[in-house]
């Protein structure tokens, strides 16, 4: 397996039947399936209203979550809440701030984390109008969901359950 690590899955699948057929060939109808786990998905972009829908990596996100036969639509909502909240925390006047979304799917479970450069605003409960709501949707629509402010920016690790 290791010695066909560059090939594509149908390659391998032919080289390993290959060379672990007998002598004589196979005395029965022999399968081999191969698994291909997806690496983490790891994306970075300015901290700029519009740059997760504009830039696609709303897309490829989503097509980490197919590629684990996931519906997905809980953990996008999810990632982009994380996302806006993490723009709308930067100060308009500090450039060059980013934002880090990286994806990272086990056998049972989808981790996010989203990393800004930026301090969250607060929203007075009284004062949230359309705004102030997206912390308690990513709980909703995520099984755990944690958010580590720091000096450097702030952290939000969230999980979803990958169904069998």
């Amino acid at each position: 397996m290791r010695e066909g690590s560059g090939a594509t899955l149908e390659d391998l699948a032919a080289q390993v039947m290959t060379r672990m057929a007998p002598a004589g060939g196979y005395e029965d109808d022999v399968a081999l399936v191969l698994y291909h786990q997806p690496g983490p998905l790891e994306i970075v972009f300015a901290a700029d209203s519009g740059q997760l829908a504009r830039s696609g990596h709303a897309a490829q996100l989503a097509a980490q979550l197919r590629h684990q036969r996931q519906d997905g639509s809980g953990c996008l909502v999810a990632a982009g809440e994380a996302c806006a909240n993490a723009i709308g925390a930067r100060p308009s006047s500090f450039a060059g701030t980013h934002i880090r979304l990286r994806a990272v799917a086990t056998a049972h479970q989808l981790r996010l984390t989203i990393t800004d450069t930026g301090r969250w605003k607060t929203v007075p409960p009284g004062d949230r109008g359309h705004r102030g709501h997206g912390i308690a949707l990513m709980r909703a629509l995520m099984q755990q969901v944690t958010i580590e402010p720091g000096q450097a920016g702030t952290t939000v690790d969230s999980y979803a359950r990958i169904a069998p």
